[in-house]
């Protein structure tokens, strides 16, 4: 398989990084090119949209769509990582609540806040990845992030845990979203399970297991393209511009073009034989500017 500029929604699988799901499934289909958009944590599992190819130019626009996670919390430790893989740093007794004051003080993290990332997190601290000064025990001051959660539903409650829902912004961390809510109520705790299941409007049913992916690329099956998502399927909420033969060509060759009509700030571009060009963007009222240009034959 050559010149794939696809994603692939991985049901990415429990005890393997972001990372190295990526390059098991980029080696599988013999991918010269690939990215992840939003890592998950180890211990996590769910949708990992994979881009190859041509595709990585949109990792952008699906990192920054929300996503929706299935979680299960656990009352009464805290660990080193805010979940199942760290080591348990606290111990707090457990207060119990009945359904309807969970649903209450679920309901009460909706909106926009801040968080505070945790140490156990990907981003940077002068060239430094923060989970790499965390393993050394060392511990660095962190900007607060603006973060939003559209929708928090509880599932299921025990003496020691509670499942929920929740729908959020990129750049949200769900362990620290349990902290904080244990924190509300006298309590330690950390994620005992995660699970994501939508990004954006990619849902759980378009997912591919890994082992899946595996089986097929050993057999050399065929059907494995149809785990493949185009980029022009994955821009569902992106204005459409057609362009004739002499625009299209100055497009792919990064001119801007007088462009009258009503549209979007993102728009897909095609050319009169509806092959998808690039992306544009509204540099004025009447101005079409390049922002992505594709390479897809």
């Amino acid at each position: 398989m050559q010149n794939i500029n696809s994603i692939i929604l991985l049901d990415k699988p429990s005890g393997i990084t972001s990372n190295r799901a990526l390059q098991r499934v980029k080696t599988l289909i013999k991918a010269t090119k690939g990215g992840h958009t939003g890592s998950l944590d180890p211990f996590a599992t769910g949708m990992l949209p994979l881009c190859f190819g041509e595709a990585t130019k949109i990792s952008h626009y699906l990192l920054n769509e929300k996503k929706t996670y299935s979680v299960e919390v656990k009352f009464g430790a805290s660990t080193s990582t805010g979940d199942i893989d760290g080591e348990i740093i606290g111990n707090s007794k457990i207060k119990e609540y009945s359904e309807d004051q969970w649903k209450k003080i679920l309901n009460e993290f909706k909106g926009k806040s801040e968080q505070i990332p945790p140490m156990y997190s990907a981003l940077r601290h002068r060239g430094k990845r923060l989970y790499e000064l965390a393993r050394k025990g060392e511990v660095v001051d962190r900007a607060a992030r603006k973060i939003q959660i559209f929708s928090i539903d509880l599932v299921d409650l025990s003496k020691d845990t509670i499942n929920f829902e929740i729908t959020c912004s990129k750049g949200t961390y769900i362990r620290v979203l349990a902290e904080d809510i244990a924190k509300k109520l006298g309590m330690l705790a950390h994620v005992s399970q995660l699970r994501r299941k939508n990004v954006g409007n990619f849902c759980e049913s378009k997912m591919v297991q890994l082992s899946i992916l595996e089986d097929l690329a050993q057999n050399n099956d065929p059907t494995i393209s149809d785990y493949f998502i185009t980029i022009d399927e994955a821009l569902t909420e992106f204005s459409v511009v057609s362009l004739n033969d002499l625009q299209s060509s100055k497009f792919r060759n990064g001119q801007q073009l007088e462009f009258n009509g009503h549209f979007d700030d993102n728009i897909k571009v095609y050319d009169h034989n509806n092959n998808l060009v690039g992306i544009a963007y509204k540099k004025n009222q009447n101005t079409l500017a390049p922002k992505r240009i594709f390479h897809l034959s």
